[in-house]
């Protein structure tokens, strides 16, 4: 049985008030990313021209290793 049968087949075994309890917390889940994502709107159009070269260019020197890195970091962090 791969991860998400058995996931699948625990969920199946809880009870209803735990359900809900899960429900909750998936949906708190996606608000928190919801609100991540749009803390950031309107923040990039704000940028001078030279800012934005500026970081796109670092952005785009880092190693694609380093990027997940910080990105696995960001999420753990957003999930606490």
């Amino acid at each position: 049985m791969n991860l998400r049968q058995q996931i699948h087949a625990d969920i199946d075994l809880l009870p209803e008030t735990q359900l809900v309890e899960l429900a909750e917390w998936l949906a708190h889940k996606q608000a928190l990313k919801r609100e991540r994502i749009l803390s950031y709107a309107g923040t990039w159009a704000d940028l001078p021209d030279s800012t934005w070269s500026e970081l796109e260019s670092r952005w785009q020197q880092r190693p694609v290793s380093e990027r997940r890195e910080r990105q696995a970091m960001t999420d753990d962090e957003s999930t606490h």
